[in-house]
Formats: structure tokens, C-alpha cells, sequence
């Protein structure tokens, strides 16, 4: 029984690791998406492609707080939001999500430390990531946000 536990350790320890190695790799790079229009002259047609974007945080959120981006992103119905989050200690409760258009945020919770979620987003407009410390005492919280 204590060798099955000791594997998840291990297994906790390494992703642990390789989150800290992907947030180094991107921690100097920000969260933006780019459009682009592509046009098709034969169809005379225009569209606009949005591409990709992903951004790392390391950030310590108070006790009984929302801490939310600086920045906000455009979505449209449809598209999706993608967490993966480590956060100590592993005890908190805490909540990653976003503020959405409407002005409300929308919380997915994580437990034991790590969440890995993606979210359709409903609405068109401008999303702002969030992460909410329902606990009575400060964490740490990092990871990778791809929209």
C-alpha cells in the first residue's frame, strides 16, 4: 500500500517539475491574440483567422480573494479556454476561471493542487482570467493559460 503512494509522489513531483520548467519557458511572454485576415480573391471572400495564444502566470493571491489578469482577450461563442495550474498549499480551496463579458466570473474549482480544464466560452466579447482564494490563507499559483 505505501509503494502505490509513494508512486504518486513521484508522479506529483515530476509534473511538478515539468510546470515549473513550462512556466520558465514562457515566463516572459504575454497573452495575446492576433487577427489576421486571409483573403480569397477567385471567391472575393475575406475572413478573419484568429490564431492561438498562450501565456504563463506565477502569482501569490491573498486569503479570501479574486485576483484577475491585467489584460483582457476577444473570444467568440464557441472557442475554448485551456488551465493547467499547480497552486500550494495543496490544502486551499481555490477557484480558476474567468470574468467573462457579462461582468461575472465563472469559476471551475481545482483540487489538490492542480487543475487541468478546458472551457467553452457562451459569449462574444472579452474575457479576463481570474483565480479565487476561497481559503483563510495566502497560496501560490502558477501554470499556463491558452486560449
Amino acid at each position: 500500500m505505501q509503494k502505490g503512494g509513494e508512486n504518486i509522489q513521484k508522479r506529483r513531483l515530476i509534473s511538478f517539475i515539468l510546470m515549473l520548467m513550462l512556466l520558465f519557458s514562457y515566463s516572459g511572454m504575454t497573452v495575446q491574440a492576433a487577427y489576421t485576415d486571409v483573403s480569397d480573391e477567385q471567391q472575393n471572400v475575406t475572413t478573419k483567422v484568429i490564431h492561438r495564444a498562450s501565456g504563463g502566470f506565477s502569482v501569490s493571491v491573498p486569503a479570501n480573494t479574486l485576483i484577475t489578469a491585467d489584460s483582457t482577450f476577444p473570444l467568440e461563442i464557441g472557442e475554448t479556454i485551456t488551465i493547467n495550474a499547480h497552486y500550494t498549499p495543496t490544502t486551499a480551496s481555490v477557484d480558476f476561471g474567468f470574468i467573462a463579458p457579462d461582468g461575472l466570473f465563472y469559476p471551475v474549482s481545482a483540487s489538490n493542487g492542480y487543475i487541468n480544464v478546458t472551457i467553452e466560452v457562451t459569449q462574444h466579447g472579452y474575457y479576463r482570467f481570474g483565480i479565487k482564494n476561497k481559503s483563510s490563507y495566502s497560496i501560490s499559483a502558477f501554470g499556463i493559460v491558452t486560449y
